[in-house]
């Protein structure tokens, strides 16, 4: 990765005005029975944006990183946001980087940042679904395979990562 790269790059809250690009990009990058439906991704990123972020060159939006307070005890991830009495943890619900930015270090980036900002809140592991053969950049990262999980007609990995 360069140094430009790093440097030219923004990471900002995401807001209902990047919806459409995020989308974009999740379109690009996943099999269709991937594709989040409107109302989950709105949800979402109305009630929980202080964990939804986007990199951003420029004005282009280059990658994103979805994430809410959730109870890891959940088995129904694939339909978003559901305010739950408990709150043990932060989900990312998806992390994506356009194809033309791959291998740059975005993804890493931003879960940098989505780490720091749940520390900060108090959280102490995040979780994930880990699909479309995403595996091997979770466990770079400090990620470890829990379980094998169904998500929206695909076999993905339950992650998790301590961050206390």
């Amino acid at each position: 990765m360069s140094c430009a790269s790093i440097i030219d790059m923004q990471i900002r809250k995401a807001d209902h005005s990047h919806v459409e690009s995020i989308r974009d990009i999740e379109h690009v990058n996943y099999p269709k029975h991937l594709h989040d439906k409107n109302e989950v991704l709105n949800n979402i990123v109305l009630y929980n944006n202080d964990f939804c972020f986007i990199a951003q060159e420029k004005t282009n939006i280059v990658g994103y990183i979805i994430a809410y307070p959730s109870d890891s005890q959940r088995s129904d991830f694939h339909l978003g946001y559901i305010k739950s009495d408990v709150i043990d943890c932060m989900y990312i619900h998806d992390l994506c980087v356009c194809m033309s930015a791959k291998n740059r270090g975005i993804g890493k980036v931003l879960l940098n940042h989505l780490q720091t900002t749940a520390k900060l809140a108090g959280f102490q592991k995040i979780i994930g679904i880990s699909v479309n053969n995403s595996i091997e950049f979770w466990e770079k990262n400090g990620f470890m395979s829990v379980s094998s999980h169904h998500y929206n007609g695909e076999i993905g990995y339950k992650i998790i990562q301590s961050i206390n």
